[in-house]
């Protein structure tokens, strides 16, 4: 009867048990939308493509931007927020309604701050991605509960500290990118288990230390491998070359790794190991992965010759040893990887001539051979198959003979250098048909001939190097064609002619470079001529003239040079425009007058030479030129100054005057015995004298030798003579009116001179009204002379020290009136 009664409670149990279960192992809908809604209000500035998340929109999940629902629960199957610029944490993001979720992307966006632990929660994420953000600190251990991962990407964020053992309860995982991070150790191989199906792994761009990551010979199944761009150390271990057989991308490159390269890898399709210390010979069994497609060995320590076994590559593409110590020739039967394109061998002890079956490397679009030991001539059968080349580098060899005409054929080049060989004869005008050119370097051979015209139809070109040849003739004035040209190097040949003008109007050249050669005439002097220099080179030529005032606009020049010519003229008084200029040399011309003092002003300049010149008066004081060197101020005999070597500075100054104490040789006594003897003969005729110059009028000439730069500053075209065309006399004044030659009613400068009757210092009160116009207008004066009769009475007075020295009259010159 008892267990009668007791049937229906244990009816009820299994009722009651059931009760205590979670009717859902999701959240509903709703939690789930009003969770994406408050994660949203933490983010700086919500995009607007996910305006669909909102209040009003609760019941409309399923439709929400970046949502995707199971179809079955209507819940969060997936959020993909990728690329979508959003500033925020995963701080603020609750993960408990999301239990379900299977995909959560967030990769290139800018979220901060940790990674929480609490990411653990979603255990049925199979793919995480939060690559390409600023997540910072450690990788939680929590994230070796997430066992039904499949993709897991933290690349490119700024994570730090140990890779997680807990790494390997990831069994089902096959993509692991942990790159561009700031991890330093990776898992401890001893506690780690396998991990069968991890097909791809990327530890690259960290900080990892080190040997070679024990763990990895554990992932039997890796196809992919990158630690490149790290730390690590030692040698290679030999279960990498037994258990990674599956392996296609192996790179090791930019480490420290040492011992014997790794080529036990038969699937292997691309091998980088550049930039490590590999070392020994290139293993013969290379030639077994006959997959390969990449070889990378660029700046190991390899030696011995290159393995003949190589030509078995028949799928390789790409092949760079550049940067070792590799030595013998080239073995013919690299010829039979006719699926080259890349081959750089530069930068070796390689010889021997090049094996004419290179010429089946039809397919080759980049060429390195550069700084070996090749020898020979290069055949035009070699060359003529290339049709695909985009740059050939054979510089730094011992090539001879002549550049083959076939070089116009490679129609597709863009940089073509042959310097630093022996090549001969002239420059081949087939060369002109390569239209494609960027680059074409044929200095230091021994070209000879004229520099063909045809060079002038490569419109692209931007760097031309000819320098250190033996080029004869003149600089081809159609050069002005090449619009793109940055680079121009004719320097060291017996080239000969003038500068074409038409050089000056290359807006682009940044470097020009004409030195060592026999040019003639003058520097290119137009309206905007040699803009854009940064460096200007034409010394050691036959030049002339004065070096014109469109020198002062070159704004970007940091080096000028016009040494060893025969300039003449003065330093350009407004030189210190060029504020970038860090070199000047002026040295071994025919200047004449100062060295402007406001040169100490120039704030980057750090060396100077004004040596064997005619150069007058004091070396400035200012900048640069406090610690002045005696070396470059030598062989001008008038210079003086604190420099070592130069006699002082005769003139001093104080409050009230400034002395002048050296008048040149041309002023010399005769020059004031006969003045004196004329002021006696004025006092005596000086009614007559006025007669006649009321007459004959009164002139004041800049002579020809001024700067230009004083004319431009007085308004008037270069050479024009600005005359003294007006005499007024009134009692014992006599007041002169300075005017252009071609406009009398422009009145320049002058006032009055009073007290006509000459006096003991009448010439010195002349001097220093002279003195006070100059400075008034801004000007220095050179050879002005006032003439006040003629015809045998000549009555002169020659400004010597204003003359010769070209001083800075306002400075040196007393300003009282007498």
């Amino acid at each position: 009867m008892k267990s009668v009664r007791k049937l229906p409670l244990l009816l009820l149990l299994p009722i009651f048990l059931l009760s205590l279960l979670p009717l859902k192992a999701t959240s509903p809908p709703r939690s789930q939308a009003e969770a994406l809604i408050s994660w949203k209000s933490s983010f700086a500035s919500p995009p607007s493509s996910l305006s669909s998340w909102s209040r009003t929109n609760l019941n409309n999940l399923c439709n929400w931007t970046a949502i995707v629902c199971n179809q079955n629960t209507k819940t969060v199957a997936k959020i993909d927020l990728s690329n979508r610029k959003i500033t925020a944490t995963l701080t603020e993001f609750n993960f408990t309604p999301f239990l379900s979720l299977t995909h959560f992307n967030l990769n290139g966006n800018n979220f901060t701050g940790p990674i929480p632990s609490a990411i653990s929660k979603l255990s049925r994420l199979t793919i995480l991605d939060l690559g390409n953000n600023y997540f910072t600190q450690e990788i939680p251990e929590e994230i070796g509960k997430l066992t039904k991962l499949e993709y897991l990407s933290f690349y490119n964020n700024d994570l730090h500290g140990t890779i997680p053992d807990q790494l390997n309860y990831l069994q089902r995982v096959r993509y692991v990118l942990f790159g561009k991070n700031q991890l330093i150790r990776t898992p401890d191989g001893s506690n780690f288990s396998v991990m069968p199906l991890l097909t791809y792994l990327d530890l690259s761009q960290n900080n990892l230390e080190s040997k070679f990551p024990a763990f990895i010979s554990k992932c039997w199944n890796l196809t992919f491998l990158d630690l490149s761009e790290n730390a690590l150390t030692g040698q290679i271990p030999e279960a990498v070359f037994t258990n990674l057989g599956k392996l296609e991308y192996l790179n090791l490159s930019d480490n420290y790794f040492q011992g014997r390269l790794p080529t036990s890898f038969p699937k292997l399709k691309h091998l980088h190991s550049e930039l490590n210390s590999f070392s020994g010979q290139i293993p013969e069994d290379i030639g077994l992965m006959s997959r390969l497609q990449r070889i990378d060995l660029f700046q190991n320590s390899l030696q011995g010759r290159i393995p003949s076994s190589i030509g078995q590559l028949r799928e390789l593409q790409y092949l760079n040893l550049e940067v070792n110590f590799l030595n013998s020739s080239i073995p013919s039967e690299l010829s039979l990887c006719t699926n080259l394109t890349y081959l750089a061998l530069a930068k070796n002890s390689i010889s021997g001539d090049l094996p004419l079956s290179l010429s089946n490397l039809n397919k080759i679009s980049e060429l390195g051979l550069a700084f070996n030991s090749f020898t020979g001539p290069i055949l035009p059968s070699l060359i003529s198959n290339w049709t695909e080349l985009v740059s050939l580098q054979l510089q730094g060899n011992i090539f001879h003979g002549n550049i083959p005409d076939e070089i116009g054929l490679l129609t597709k080049l863009t940089h073509l250098y042959l310097y630093d060989n022996y090549f001969s004869a002239a420059i081949p005008s087939e060369i002109g048909k390569l239209k494609d050119l960027i680059i074409l370097h044929l200095s230091t051979n021994r070209l000879s001939g004229s520099i063909p015209v045809t060079v002038c139809n490569l419109t692209s070109l931007q760097n031309l190097g000819l320098r250190e040849n033996n080029l004869t003739g003149i600089i081809p004035p159609e050069i002005s064609q090449l619009k793109q040209l940055e680079v121009l190097n004719l320097s060291q040949n017996n080239l000969t002619g003038v500068i074409p003008t038409s050089l000056g109007s290359l807006s682009s050249l940044q470097l020009l470079d004409l030195s060592n050669n026999n040019l003639t005439g003058e520097i290119p002097g137009g309206q905007g001529s040699f803009c854009c220099l940064t460096s200007f080179n034409i010394s050691h030529n036959n030049l002339s003239g004065e070096i014109p005032a469109v020198i002062t606009d070159i704004y970007t020049s940091h080096s000028l040079d016009l040494s060893s010519n025969s300039l003449s003229g003065a330093i350009p008084s407004n030189l210190d425009k060029l504020t970038m200029l860090v070199v000047l040399n002026v040295s071994h011309n025919h200047l004449l007058g100062e060295i402007p003092s406001a040169l100490s002003s120039m704030p980057r300049l750090e060396r100077y030479d004004f040596s064997y010149n005619n150069l007058k008066g004091p070396i400035p004081t200012g900048g640069i030129f406090r610690k002045a060197l005696a070396n470059a101020f030598s062989g001008n005999s008038g210079l003086c100054g604190h420099a070592e070597g130069l006699k002082e500075c005769s003139f001093r100054k104080n409050n009230s005057t400034v002395l002048i104490g050296v008048l040149v040789p041309v002023c010399g006594l005769s020059m004031v015995v006969a003045a004196i003897a004329l002021i006696l003969k004025f006092r005596k005729k000086s009614e007559a004298v006025l007669k006649k110059i009321k007459t004959w009028g009164t002139r004041i000439a800049l002579a020809p030798t001024v700067p230009a730069s004083i004319y431009r500053d007085l308004g008037l075209l270069k050479r024009k003579i600005v005359a003294l065309d007006e005499v007024k006399i009134g009692g014992d004044d006599l007041e002169l009116t300075l005017k252009s030659h071609s406009q009398l009613d422009q009145v320049l400068a002058w006032e009055q001179f009073s007290e006509l009757r000459p006096r003991p210092n009448f010439i010195n009160y002349v001097e220093s009204r002279l003195a006070r116009w100059a400075g008034v207008n801004g000007l220095k004066v050179q050879n002005l002379r006032m003439v006040l009769d003629s015809a045998g009475e000549l009555f002169m007075w020659s400004l010597c020290a204003m003359a010769v020295n070209n001083w800075n009259l306002p400075e040196y010159y007393p300003q009282k009136d007498y």
